[in-house]
């Protein structure tokens, strides 16, 4: 439980130099600010306070930790608390903080979660400081909704599919599988049927 709470302008200025390293942002909710779509206005001097972030996962991601402990350096009277938060229970644990009225100063963000929170006002507005051609577009489009940007990319991954190429010739597959889903659900179901039981379809 917090003791201590920032100002609203030091949140702002924490959220500006710590979200450089999060999916998303989710500052402090006040009646004032929540529904705020207008890009904090970052002050000047240094931060103050307890700031408190959500990182998912099972343990503290250790480069985040180290983040936070150079933002401390560069401001002594700063304490950042960083509590993990497991994948399968954070999108519920979120909803319920927005929808309390407690959410953390900062947080990690599934990008599919980004526009259900925004819409519930969780967030605020990325700080004009961060620009969106620092980033892939793709990845700065995950972070808008209503074509504001409610949060900074963190992590990008690319999927790769392996598969056997002579599992997928003997199924007639002439290449790599579908690049759709429903294609790609197809193509499992050929191979499924001409390697055998081996091959277990989950849609």
């Amino acid at each position: 439980m917090r003791t201590t709470r920032p100002s609203t302008r030091t949140l702002q200025i924490a959220c500006a130099t710590v979200a450089a390293a999060l999916l998303a942002t989710g500052c402090g909710r006040s009646a004032d600010s929540a529904a705020d779509k207008a890009p904090a206005k970052i002050g000047s001097g240094k931060a103050k306070g307890k700031l408190v972030m959500w990182s998912m996962g099972d343990k503290a991601d250790k480069d985040l930790q180290s983040l936070a402990k150079k933002f401390e350096q560069q401001n002594p009277g700063v304490t950042i608390q960083i509590t993990a938060v497991p994948w399968d229970a954070a999108h519920e644990k979120l909803t319920t903080a927005i929808a309390g009225g407690n959410t953390p100063d900062l947080s990690l963000i599934g990008s599919t979660w980004m526009a259900e929170m925004a819409a519930m006002n969780g967030f605020q507005a990325t700080p004009a400081t961060f620009k969106s051609s620092d980033f892939f577009p793709g990845q700065w489009d995950t972070t808008k909704y209503k074509n504001t940007s409610f949060g900074v990319p963190f992590i990008a991954d690319t999927s790769v599919i392996y598969y056997r190429s002579d599992i997928t010739e003997k199924a007639g597959i002439k290449g790599a599988p579908a690049g759709d889903w429903a294609g790609y659900l197809k193509d499992l179901k050929a191979i499924q049927a001409t390697a055998g039981n081996q091959c277990e379809v989950r849609p």
